[in-house]
């Protein structure tokens, strides 16, 4: 009658084991799957409202007990701490207190009470349920020594069994492997499995000891990877393994050597050609002319593996950039085999039961479940897509593990999925029929179930392959820089002219090797390629090059990509012309149509008169005109009148927007004038930090014991055809702004249950496909203009480009030029002079070159002109200087920033009149008759003092060194003294009246001994010449030294940045858990805490995020810049940029660790 616990690698083998053993003794089993977000109700009694009241539901825990099941409880490991003590007098005493009232009690007990007198009906009564005699449990984890997991709690490990359940042998794996591949095959993939589990042993105490984990093939992938080789004979090994462990992801370079040394050794694989069914099946829908043929040849590969997985049986892993075509791979892959696809799209907030069901109230105020996008798809036979799997928390895919391994679930409304064949097993055991099964809550899983999960490439800092997802999924990765015969393949079908075609063919491929060469410079995606050679198709090659500024957002890239850029274009050609034309005007009644028109020939709008061809929602009956935007604009600005063309040109399209640009350029004004002038109704939302998913989509409500939805401006513009102006977008989580990408691809799932897709998807059958599940249109005349700032500092937003940014038609919004700026400037302060406008114009853009520079990081942006030039319009007798210090004043006390802002005012004769506190003569002479408070001994003359062998503390006087509020000797708080010393004493001090009663001669005094103090210390460690010379070269950097100071505070703030923590007793209510509220559980809330850790999260090429990074500067001491250096400054500037790295990080000696090593040049060390 003992409890039992199997220890052993992960993977399913050890439930397969404890399946097996139910299977042997005719025993029901109870499989409970562990994740940090299982709470109490998940494991004794939830609560549930039926008919107006309030029942507990009983869980797995109980179920098992109660009806003496098997409770096998999986995934031990990753419970969090103190959850599982619940179950530890249930598996000592077999005792456990519900939550109903009722207490489990053990049969022996229970049949005592029984002996004694008391009948079932009197026990009931009192509360009392007897455990069955016949319920045992098993627990599953892995050793956690090896493995990433929590260990157990000592309470907990000693009421179980132990019972190590290590990998199959060689010998045993290929007994198995000879049932699904030839005898010849078994043997070499089984003689691999030896040579890779030999070089894991050998590696396990150096990864114990350095803190990494295991990372090792399980039993299944050498099953799969057989598999593979009998259907692709010719194919090659390498590429084979590649799918079922995907070792060039997560191992480094030793190991990846190390496993492709050991497949050639086994001699398996030969040639490099795709299974003979998936290359077919590809090319049959080719041939018929679906849209595989506009695959790249490495998409193409990929699609035909993943086919192949398909026909396996197997769950695929698309891992790709952002923009490289895994979306459109997903596509063609359910085109190709038949297959409807399920979209579900992850975020990192979502917990355990999303992945299953979500729980709502029905029209009676009874709370149901409802099932999700993966339980739909499994019973109605799609193709489910999890994308982004890469932002879910490490242990949350443990939650579905039996369905992607064994195709079997329990549910969290009591009903269970099993496959076709065992479900009808059951049929035949119990004699029921189907429908009788499925009333009795056992669901068949259709066989043509598939999953597809797409991924972003994994990196150092985050590597989200973890153990789960290596047991469940086959790998295909594309590469980040596709190969020239991609890119060439890309733009064979955009039917670009032959002139632009050669220009961006070179284009590109220069751009990949410079990429390859160095991983800092990024290059195009696929998308962003598409989108460049369709926006070039109607252009000309000397109209390529503002093509490729635009889509890239050339202006906010990293220098480094900026540079590499743009010297690809000078190569290949394409800059030859200007990159941004100058020219333009005020924005005239026919210039829209023009614009729009120059770019494709639009149709006019019959609604708009012959205007831009811009779709727009009834404004009448539709009582849409509160929604049109009125705005103040001025037609003064070119360029700005040039992007409201192109976005008309975009909006037309139906093109999404995105317009960055710095704070304070008019942003807002632009689209609002723009939708003001065609006459679009507008909705408008501001994101920010604590922006939800529902607050961005849907908000929930309880009313009358229902649970109902309002849509936010978001959705309702979506619905109703109107254009949504999305604001600070770089201000949200980035899981939140994933919810935009969903729009632009027309299929969102909403947090209500809902789904928002285009007419498109609706008509393919969209709705009768989901049958209770409600359906919305997203209207065909549905906008979307996304406002951001540009990305890195100072701005503190997310890299909202970077997340998403290919997805749209991005456009610059600079700061207009100087002409433009006077014009805008006059135009809001008609009255004020000439000259003085133009000083305003001219000092903000002295200001901007100086950020440019990177002298100043603040951007100064036409806000604060217009703010200045405003304030002198309304009070005109205010000075220059005065109505400046309402914008610079934020700077005050950084004395480095004062300075370059004070150079540029006094550039423009602008000075200074003193301080906030500079008060009238007459006030000041008034002051000085009062009566002066009596201030002290007056100071008579520096000295070191004498040193008190006792080191006494002593205030006041003027005889000890080291004293404090004394006067003459050298300690702090006083005055008159030469130097400050400190030996260790609370400090006394004086009053700054006081410290000012100091005559010049003494002060004077005082400076030339600590002159001679300083020296004097200076010789113990430098001589006077070496800082003065040091102070020179500091000097120099000192403004780069306060903005590197600045940017690595930021990285400090960014990286205990907090986030929401669900689940708390105590905090905001959480919208996602309203139900769950009226049903009585108590973590219902959510607040804010740092983020922590992941422990279960696996290395990432054995480097771990947080810990100090280390730095090595190697710098050249050779003779030559000694040498050149009175030609070019060489060694002068390799000592500014040591001492800006010295200074910089002379403050984070917890974040960074440096050193400087030199290079001589004569030899190789």
């Amino acid at each position: 009658g003992q409890d039992m616990l199997l220890v052993g690698p992960p993977g399913p083998l050890r439930r397969f084991l404890a399946l097996r053993f139910c299977d042997l003794t005719r025993r029901e089993a109870e499989v409970v799957c562990l994740t940090r977000d299982t709470t109490e109700a998940d494991l004794k009694q939830r609560r549930e409202i039926s008919g107006s009241q309030s029942d507990y539901a009983d869980q797995a825990v109980v179920r098992a007990a109660v009806e003496g099941r098997v409770l096998i409880l999986e995934g031990l490991e990753k419970a969090e701490r103190n959850i599982m003590p619940l179950i530890n007098n249930l598996l000592e005493n077999r005792e456990m207190q519900l939550d109903d009232g009722r207490f489990l009690v053990s049969p022996e007990r229970y049949q005592k009470l029984m002996d004694q007198g008391h009948t079932k009906e009197s026990l009931s009564d009192l509360g009392l349920v007897p455990v069955h005699e016949g319920f045992r449990v098993v627990g599953l984890t892995v050793p956690t020594a090896v493995f990433p997991g929590l260990p157990l709690d000592p309470p907990l490990r000693s009421r179980f069994q132990c019972a190590s359940v290590p990998t199959p042998p060689p010998g045993v794996l290929q007994e198995v492997l000879s049932s699904v591949c030839a005898p010849e095959t078994a043997k070499r993939v089984s003689q691999l499995a030896g040579i890779l589990s030999s070089l894991d042993s050998n590696a396990d105490v150096q990864n114990v000891q350095k803190g990494n984990k295991k990372t090792e093939v399980s039993p299944l992938s050498y099953i799969n990877f057989a598999r593979l080789l009998e259907r692709n004979p010719n194919a090659k090994g390498v590429e084979l393994f590649r799918r079922v462990y995907p070792y060039h992801l997560i191992c480094d370079d030793a190991r990846r050597q190390s496993i492709e040394a050991a497949i050639r050794h086994c001699e398996l694989g030969r040639g490099g050609k795709p299974g003979k069914e998936a290359a077919a099946a590809a090319a049959a829908e080719t041939e018929r002319g679906t849209g595989s043929a506009a695959l790249s040849p490495e998409n193409h590969r990929t699609l035909c593996a993943m086919v192949e997985d398909y026909e396996m049986g197997l769950n695929s892993l698309l891992v790709g950039p952002r923009g490289s075509g895994k979306s459109r791979i997903t596509e063609e892959l359910g085109r190709t085999v038949g297959a409807s696809i399920e979209y579900f799209p992850l975020h990192k907030d979502l917990m355990h039961r999303d992945l299953v069901q979500r729980r709502a109230t029905d029209e009676e105020g009874n709370t149901i479940w409802e099932p999700s996008p993966l339980v739909v798809a499994a019973i109605q036979g799609r193709l489910c897509v999890l994308d982004d799997i890469d932002t879910l928390p490490s242990t949350l895919i443990s939650a579905i593990r039996p369905l992607l391994e064994e195709r079997t679930l329990q549910l969290f409304d009591g009903r269970r999925l099993v496959c076709r064949e065992q479900f009808e097993e059951i049929m035949q055991e119990t004699g029921l029929g189907e429908e009788a099964l499925r009333e009795e809550g056992v669901l068949p899983i259709h066989p043509d179930f598939r999953m597809v999960a797409l991924a972003g490439l994994p990196t150092k800092g985050h590597n989200f392959i973890s153990h789960d997802l290596l047991q469940c999924f086959s790998f295909h990765s594309l590469r980040r820089i596709p190969r020239a015969e991609d890119r060439r393949h890309v733009l064979a079908a955009s039917k670009l002219p032959p002139p632009v075609h050669a220009k961006l063919e070179s284009f590109v491929i220069e751009l990949d090797k410079k990429a390859r060469e160095n991983p800092i410079i990024s290059t195009l995606s696929t998308r962003q390629l598409v989108r460049i050679a369709s926006l070039a198709v109607g252009s000309s090659a000397e109209c390529l090059s503002d093509v490729i500024h635009r889509s890239l957002l050339l202006r906010f890239l990293p220098q480094i990509s900026r540079d590499a850029i743009i010297q690809v274009m000078l190569s290949t050609g394409i800059m030859d012309q200007p990159a941004l034309s100058k020219s333009g005007g005020g924005l005239s009644a026919g210039f829209l149509r023009t614009v729009v028109e120059s770019f494709g020939n639009l149709p006019a709008s019959p609604a708009s008169g012959g205007g831009t061809g811009l779709p727009r929602a009834t404004c009448g009956e539709g009582g849409a005109h509160h929604l049109l935007p009125t705005t103040t604009y001025f037609d003064s600005v070119p360029a700005q009148a040039k992007l409201m063309g192109e976005i008309a040109r975009d909006l037309a399209l139906a093109q999404p927007v995105l317009i960055v640009g710095n704070q304070g350029v008019g942003k807002n004004k632009v689209v609002d004038s723009l939708l003001e002038r065609e006459g679009l109704p507008r909705q408008y939302i501001q994101l920010h930090r604590d922006t939800t998913l529902q607050s961005l989509t849907v908000s929930t409500q309880l009313r009358d014991g229902k649970l109902t939805s309002s849509p936010s401006p978001l959705i309702v513009a979506a619905t109703e055809g109107h254009v949504c102006v999305v604001d600070e977008a770089d201000k949200a989580p980035t899981e939140v702004i994933s919810v935009l990408r969903g729009l632009v691809d027309g299929n969102v799932l909403l947090p209500d249950g809902s789904r928002l897709v285009r007419r498109a998807v609706a008509e393919a059958g969209q709705e009768e496909r989901d049958g209770e599940r409600p359906i919305r249109l997203i209207h065909p005349n549905f906008r979307l203009v996304v406002l951001a700032n540009r990305p890195g500092w100072p701005f503190l937003g997310n890299n909202f480009f970077q997340a998403c940014g290919d997805l749209f038609s991005p456009h610059v919004l600079d700061n207009p030029d100087f002409e433009s700026e006077v014009k805008l400037l006059r135009a809001y302060a008609p009255t004020l002079s000439q000259r003085t406008v133009e000083k305003v114009a001219r000092i903000f853009f002295d200001l901007r070159a100086k950020v440019e520079q990177g002298v100043l990081s603040y951007p100064y942006s036409t806000r604060e002109a217009v703010q200045v030039v405003r304030h002198l319009e309304g009070f005109p007798e205010t000075p220059l200087y005065e109505a400046m210090q309402n914008v610079f004043s934020f700077d005050d006390y950084d004395t480095y920033v004062r300075q370059q802002i004070d150079e540029v005012l006094a550039k423009h004769g602008v000075k200074g009149c003193g301080s906030l506190w500079t008060v009238d003569e007459n006030v000041a002479v008034a002051y000085e008759r009062l009566e002066r408070p009596n201030l002290g001994k007056d100071a008579t003359g520096p000295k070191h003092g004498q040193d008190d062998p006792d080191n006494t503390p002593h205030v006041g006087g003027n005889t000890w060194r080291g004293g404090t509020g004394g006067r003459d000797t050298a300690g702090l708080g006083g005055k008159g003294g030469p130097y400050r010393l400190d030996k260790g004493h609370p400090v006394h001090q004086i009053s700054d009246e006081e410290k000012k009663n100091v005559s010049k001669e003494v002060e004077d005094a005082a400076r030339t001994m600590a002159a001679k103090e300083l020296k004097k210390r200076l010789q113990e460690i430098m001589s006077m010449e070496d800082y003065s010379r040091y102070e020179s070269i500091r000097s120099t950097v000192e403004g780069e030294i306060g903005q590197v100071k600045a940017i690595l505070k930021d990285i400090r703030l960014r990286t205990t940045e907090r986030t929401w923590a669900r689940g708390k007793s105590a905090g905001d209510l959480d919208d996602a858990k309203l139900v769950e509220g009226v049903a009585g559980e108590k973590n219902i809330y959510k607040r804010r805490e740092e983020t922590e850790a992941d422990p279960f999260s696996p290395p990432a090429s054995n480097e771990e995020g947080g810990k100090r990074k280390r730095i090595l500067f190697i710098v050249d001491c050779s003779g030559s810049m000694y040498y050149f250096n009175r030609i070019d400054g060489r060694l002068d500037r390799l000592l500014e940029a040591a001492t800006l790295i010295m200074e910089s990080f002379e403050d984070y000696p917890d974040r960074v660790e440096y050193g400087f090593v030199g290079h001589s040049g004569d030899s190789s060390k």
